[in-house]
């Protein structure tokens, strides 16, 4: 499958995703992450509409900054357990698996990354 092939499916488990916690009622956020650094694109929330707009107009391409992926990832975590401590949490992340642009300067991705998800874990 090409390029085009991967990232049309990509998308269509997105909106697989979004429907399934539409269904439920789930809250939902949404963080990119591509070229420098990450951003939170939606911030928890119940408006499955909402975060199909911001999904329907995500950029895709460029480098992986995927440890600041996850960083963004864990603080919006536990801000959602300040508020609520029982919340169970799923993280699900689509990627190319290209992480190379590090946290900290001329670190190892790999274990940012490794340390991220274990703290992403807890």
């Amino acid at each position: 499958m090409g390029s085009r092939g991967r990232l049309r499916a990509a998308r269509g488990a997105i909106f697989t995703l979004l429907e399934t916690a539409r269904l439920r009622r789930l809250r939902l956020g949404l963080v990119a992450f591509r070229d420098l650094r990450a951003r939170i694109l939606l911030q928890p929330t119940a408006s499955i509409v909402l975060a199909r707009r911001r999904l329907q107009r995500l950029p895709l391409g460029g480098t992986t900054p995927f440890a600041d992926g996850l960083c963004r990832a864990l603080v919006l975590i536990r801000s959602e357990r300040l508020k609520n401590p029982t919340l169970a949490v799923t993280l699900v992340v689509l990627s190319d698996g290209e992480a190379n642009v590090p946290l900290v300067p001329c670190s190892d991705c790999r274990q940012e990354i490794y340390t991220l998800g274990r703290l992403n874990r807890a």
